[in-house]
């Protein structure tokens, strides 16, 4: 770096890398890029003029869209669609605020769009999880968005952050030997969040694919939460977190209702 014209160069034990979800520093601890397929993608707008209730979250769905909106303060108001790419291009949500309205309108009360106003620009990004193929190495770890990105239509990004800072901090708190912390910390974040990724698939499943089968599919979850409406713990993992949580093919079949039709 240079400071009042003069080159200062610093060293660290430890490079923590947080620099999102197309990070580069992934790179430096010597991983790569992975990705899941995309099923849909999750984008909106912050308006104005709107009357919402503040800080409440709605949510509409008629497969496989879905929006929400929840009001960010007394003024301005956020809109979200989950839509595959094909409805996304179909609609042009993504390229013009009136066909983010008249899209938005058959989800939201008759009117509540009378008077929006964009306050900020529309985007609209892949849903898909990704993640380094290696998390610490070289001195370097990766936290948050860099180390793996969640479905940001389920909330969790933020969540996992946090949950990162406090296992990376107590691990290096607790370790004397700096390496062995990290590759410590690189197992745990793996575990927590291969639950998350396996999760964000579940839902993807159930949310984005169309047709007699994904119908069925969706059917055969609904009665499943009715029977338990926490879905073995799946049901409130943004809530609750993963913790304790194991996404095996017993967790699959609970989730999308098969263990009921083994039943039947």
């Amino acid at each position: 770096m240079v400071a009042d014209g003069r080159e200062v160069e610093n060293t660290a034990p430890v490079v923590v890398g947080a620099d999102g979800k197309l990070s580069a520093v992934r790179r430096w601890a010597g991983g790569e890029t992975e990705t899941d397929a995309e099923h849909y993608r999750f984008g909106g707008v912050l308006v104005t003029g709107l009357l919402t209730d503040r800080y409440v979250l709605a949510y509409a769905s008629t497969p496989p869209a879905s929006f929400f909106w929840f009001g960010q303060s007394a003024e301005a108001t956020r809109l979200y669609f989950r839509l595959s790419a094909e409805r996304v291009r179909e609609t042009g949500v993504d390229r013009s605020f009136s066909a983010f309205v008249t899209a938005a309108a058959e989800f939201m009360p008759e009117g509540a769009l009378v008077g929006a106003e964009p306050a900020g620009p529309i985007g609209f990004f892949p849903n898909s999880n990704v993640w380094a193929s290696q998390i610490a190495g070289n001195q370097v770890v990766l936290i948050g968005d860099a180390a793996g990105a969640a479905d940001p239509a389920g909330g969790l990004g933020t969540s996992l952050l946090f949950r990162d800072v406090r296992e990376l901090r107590d691990l290096l708190l607790g370790e004397r030997e700096w390496t062995a912390a990290l590759a410590e910390f690189a197992v745990r974040r793996q575990r927590y969040y291969a639950v998350v990724r396996e999760f964000d698939r579940w839902m993807s499943q159930l949310i984005a694919d169309e047709g007699a089968e994904a119908d069925r599919r969706r059917e055969a979850h609904a009665r499943a939460k009715e029977q338990d409406p926490i879905l073995g713990g799946f049901g409130v993992i943004e809530f609750q977190g993963p913790d304790g949580l194991v996404a095996d093919e017993a967790a699959r079949r609970l989730f999308f209702g098969e263990t009921l039709a083994d039943a039947g």
